[in-house]
């Protein structure tokens, strides 16, 4: 790639050549898969119908993997198998369902307490789990077919305790969904980041130059 004279004069040491890695080939190659065609896409943003939601949590270790997805009517339907590395499970459970027609033109919240995934999804690449990346590429395809709106977010280990999910790994019926509970209660969407850990997340910021406050989502400023 060549560097243009404004940023050389900028930056006296920026390189006039930089290599171009793989991570980046694969991007390309999976560009060209979600972009194929000559016309462009038309795909609605959001679901029409408040009833077109699900919720989906899923968990695996080493003994195993077990997954739950709530509907609007509060009807569960659950799934086991044997484990596989770096979340292959959650990407093919969810596979599964949308090619099922389950979800067609559904909103699916899918909660994940792994880095792995997370990186994948969001981010395109992981270094541990390059054969992740190809099956990610694979769901993004299938949602865009059946209008799945697939969000994906990340729960902490302890919420994936209390919701039931994990439990299930071990037969443990006394948490969560086991109990009959709203597994909506323990992802709480509705809420910032701000309104959970609020002193937290404010000793972990700085204000930005000479302004003393930072304002935060939600109409809340936070002066530190």
């Amino acid at each position: 790639m060549q560097g243009k004279g404004s940023t050389l004069d900028a930056h006296g040491d920026y390189p006039l050549l930089t290599p171009v890695t793989s991570e980046l080939r694969l991007h390309v190659e999976a560009l060209q898969i979600l972009f194929a065609g000559e016309q462009p896409l038309m795909i609605p943003i959001r679901p029409t119908d408040k009833g077109k939601l699900r919720f989906f949590c899923g968990d695996a270790s080493r003994e195993g993997f077990r997954g739950a997805t709530q509907y609007p009517n509060g009807t569960l339907s659950a799934r086991e198998g044997l484990w596989d590395p770096q979340f292959q499970n959650q990407v093919t459970h969810l596979l599964h369902e949308i090619r099922a027609g389950k979800h067609d033109g559904c909103e699916v919240w899918a909660a994940i307490d792994n880095s792995v995934w997370s990186a994948v999804w969001n981010k395109g690449m992981s270094q541990q789990a390059r054969h992740l990346f190809y099956l990610v590429i694979t769901l993004k395809q299938e949602a865009r077919d059946h209008e799945v709106y697939l969000r994906c977010f990340h729960i902490s280990g302890a919420r994936m305790i209390a919701c039931g999910v994990d439990g299930l790994l071990r037969w443990n019926y006394d948490a969560g969904i086991s109990l009959g509970l709203d597994i909506r209660q323990f992802m709480p969407l509705h809420l910032l980041a701000w309104d959970i850990a609020g002193d937290t997340l404010a000793g972990w910021c700085y204000p930005c130059g000479n302004n003393p406050t930072i304002f935060m989502g939600g109409g809340v400023a936070v002066s530190f």
